[in-house]
C-alpha cells in the first residue's frame, strides 16, 4: 500500500475517533438486522451502545436527506429490538463530525404525529 493511502487513513481515523468517543457500550461492526432480508440484506456500519453509526466521507453540509433515510430504515430493520437501539448517528469521517438524532424523534417528526419506533417497524415490515 502506498505510504499516502496510510497516511490518509490515519488522518481520518484521527479526525472521526474523538467524535464517537463519547459513545459508550458494546462496540458492534457491520450488524445485519432480522428484518434485512425484507430488502435484500442489510447491515449498517457501526452500533456502539444503543447509536447506530452510519459513517460517510462526505462533508456534513452535503448529507442529503436519502443518507438520514438510510439510517432510519436500518433503526427499522432492527424488527426483533435485537440491539435496542434509541440514537442514530451519521459520523461524516473525513471531517470529524457526528450528527446524533434520537431515533423516537425522527419517526415521530418524519411521521408528523406519535408513532411508536415498534409501530413504525411493523409499518414498515408490512409495506415491504
Amino acid at each position: 500500500m502506498p505510504a499516502e493511502w496510510a497516511d490518509d487513513v490515519a488522518t481520518v481515523a484521527d479526525l472521526a475517533l474523538p467524535q464517537l468517543a463519547h459513545l459508550t457500550g458494546h462496540v458492534i461492526a457491520g450488524p445485519v438486522f432480522a428484518g434485512s432480508n425484507l430488502v435484500d440484506g442489510a447491515d449498517a456500519d457501526l452500533i456502539i451502545g444503543n447509536t447506530l453509526v452510519e459513517i460517510k466521507a462526505i462533508k456534513p453540509r452535503e448529507l442529503k436527506l436519502r443518507d438520514l433515510q438510510q439510517v432510519v430504515a436500518y433503526a427499522l430493520l432492527d424488527t426483533d429490538d435485537e440491539y435496542q437501539l434509541s440514537n442514530i448517528a451519521i459520523l461524516s469521517a473525513r471531517y470529524g463530525t457526528l450528527v446524533t438524532w434520537q431515533l423516537d424523534e425522527i419517526i415521530s417528526e418524519a411521521s408528523q404525529h406519535q408513532l411508536s419506533l415498534k409501530e413504525a417497524r411493523q409499518r414498515m415490515s408490512s409495506s415491504l
